[in-house]
């Protein structure tokens, strides 16, 4: 804020008259007060608060993206942090890119998850795809520059959403060295919008003709694991081999969560929706598991679950009958050891009627000689809502 002062601000000269003085004072508190007001209004207006069931939400139903209250917020507040991001980036300022965070995050560099939990962490030991010093372990070449080519966005909530944000990296004389692809989550903890999901793919710029068949792989990684995932929720442990899927992430994994329940809450008495949509003194929605060589589960325990999970799960449409793939599953870009993707479910009864539809953005590793798999809750931001037709005007309503 400027400094002045009271006889500068009103355009009142200031002399030893008491009168006069007053007069000054006076107006310079009517003054002070008139600026005042738009601060103390956005004080008022920062306070914290948790979303509110938006009127037309059915009892039952999950918040799916109908409602406005699902992206007015979220979507820009993600646009400017990406924008935000990549100026700090560019402009190679290490304390501006930790303003930017929530913390603890997590970044995939290569295939190692990285989790920073300070600020003070990130600024003493940068991963390579944040590292601005030109010390140690870096992505970046001293002199080069980066220009910010497209910003996608990929799935929202009331608080998150992801994007992709592609940019080019050039060398101080012109010459395009990287194209990067870099899939980001961001969220409303407490009132504050960070960063708290991220994973960078660098690709040398005469290689970004090559897919290396990695596209291909890595989609039927996530074909693969909806087939044996769903079938085995479809057929409620008639065959092991559906119920028992071993674990196949290991190493450690970090997702985001950011709304939306695996299934809905019709018969589910005091839960709701919007437990999930919380903000006031939620301080991280990053869950950080350890995978690897874990005994499969009990046969009977998993078709217990699946159960539970079928009485659910068709909502007030219908009786839930099987579990489809999203029929956009994409990938998003991806190299030799990493997979970016966008992709979810679609949940249905036997005829053919839609329940309702999900969506998600995830990271996939190529660990142990595969692309690991989407589902199994390793590197995922999301899940979006999409459409609930537990919302709609079903039979006998009509």
């Amino acid at each position: 804020m400027a400094k002045f002062s009271v006889g500068e601000a009103n355009g009142i000269e200031v002399n030893s008259d008491r009168r006069n003085f007053m007069k000054v004072a006076t107006v310079a508190g009517l003054a002070g007060a008139v600026a005042m007001a738009p601060v103390l209004a956005a004080a008022q207006q920062a306070e914290v608060k948790d979303p509110v069931a938006p009127s037309g939400l059915k009892p039952g139903a999950e918040l799916d993206s109908r409602f406005p209250m699902t992206y007015e917020t979220s979507v820009p507040e993600t646009m400017k942090l990406a924008a935000q991001y990549m100026a700090a980036l560019s402009r190679r300022d290490l304390g501006g890119l930790a303003e930017l965070f929530h913390y603890p995050f997590v970044t995939y560099e290569g295939i190692d998850t990285v989790i920073v939990n300070s600020k003070d962490e990130l600024i003493a030991n940068p991963p390579p795809s944040l590292n601005t010093t030109a010390k140690g372990a870096n992505k970046i070449r001293k002199g080069s520059y980066d220009i910010l080519d497209k910003i996608e966005l990929l799935c929202y909530t009331p608080v998150g959403a992801g994007v992709s944000l592609n940019f080019s990296r050039f060398d101080a004389n012109g010459k395009k060295l990287q194209g990067v692809n870099g899939i980001y989550g961001m969220t409303n903890n407490d009132g504050k919008w960070g960063i708290e999901y991220m994973s960078t793919i660098f690709r040398p710029a005469d290689q970004l003709h090559l897919s290396y068949d990695a596209e291909a792989f890595a989609l039927r990684s996530i074909h693969d694991t909806y087939r044996d995932h769903d079938l085995g929720r479809k057929y409620n442990g008639l065959d092991p081999n559906y119920t028992t899927v071993p674990d196949m992430n290991p190493g450690k994994w970090g997702g985001v969560t950011v709304g939306s329940y695996s299934f809905n809450f019709v018969g589910r008495p005091g839960q709701s929706t919007m437990d999930s949509y919380k903000v006031k003194g939620v301080k991280s929605r990053l869950r950080v598991t350890e995978g690897g060589a874990n005994p499969s589960p009990n046969p009977q325990a998993a078709a217990n679950g699946d159960e539970r999970f079928r009485s659910v799960s068709g909502g007030g449409v219908g009786k839930f009958f099987e579990t489809l793939e999203w029929a956009d599953s994409r990938i998003i870009a991806a190299d030799m050891e990493k997979a970016h993707a966008v992709s979810g479910n679609n949940r249905f009864m036997e005829d053919g009627t839609l329940v309702n539809k999900g969506v998600y953005m995830v990271v996939l590793l190529y660990r142990n000689g595969r692309f690991t798999a989407s589902d199994n809750g390793g590197g995922i931001f999301g899940r979006q809502m999409y459409q609930d037709r537990t919302n709609d005007l079903l039979p006998p309503e009509l």
